[in-house]
C-alpha cells in the first residue's frame, strides 16, 4: 500500500476542507456591495465550524500516512 499517496491526498482533502468554510462565507456575502473586514468575520461566524474537524483529522491523518510512507521507502532502500 503506498502511504506516502495517501497521506498526500489526506493533505490536499485538508486543504479543500479549509478551504471551502471560506469559499461558502464568499458565497453567503458574495451579491453585497460593500465588503469589509466586518462583513466578511461576522460571515465566517454564521457559516459554522462543522468542516473543521475534519479538516483537521484529514491533516493529521495525512501527516502520519505520509510520515510512514516516507519511513517505509527509506526503510526499503537500506
Amino acid at each position: 500500500m503506498r502511504y506516502d499517496l495517501i497521506g498526500s491526498m489526506l493533505l490536499f482533502v485538508s486543504a479543500l476542507l479549509y478551504a471551502a468554510r471560506h469559499m461558502a462565507t464568499a458565497c453567503f456575502i458574495g451579491s453585497r456591495n460593500d465588503w469589509s473586514v466586518a462583513v466578511y468575520r461576522s460571515a465566517y461566524s454564521c457559516v459554522g465550524r462543522g468542516i473543521t474537524p475534519w479538516a483537521i483529522a484529514a491533516l493529521v491523518g495525512g501527516i502520519v500516512c505520509l510520515g510512514y510512507g516516507v519511513y517505509r521507502e527509506l526503510k526499503k532502500g537500506k
